[in-house]
């Protein structure tokens, strides 16, 4: 599998029916609302970079998605 995260800008408007669309995604393992410039976070897991790539484009032109920085995490070193 790879992993990634999803950081997203929402348009405020939008919020809870773009994380309806986003909850409703398999490969989503976890969704979090976040401080800072980014107002949510997704972590993603999909079977190669094709389907994790096509799933970024998704997540792109879902309503409410301003704008997105994706991160593809490429070890793990602590899990708690």
């Amino acid at each position: 599998l790879v992993r990634a995260h999803v950081m997203m800008k929402l348009s405020p408007k939008l919020t809870s029916e773009t994380e309806a669309a986003l909850a409703a995604m398999p490969e989503l393992s976890a969704l979090y609302s976040i401080s800072g410039e980014h107002d949510m976070i997704a972590m993603l897991a999909a079977v190669d970079l094709a389907e994790l790539d096509q799933l970024i484009d998704r997540i792109g032109m879902l309503e409410g998605v301003a704008r997105t920085t994706s991160s593809i995490i490429l070890a793990t070193r602590v899990i708690r």
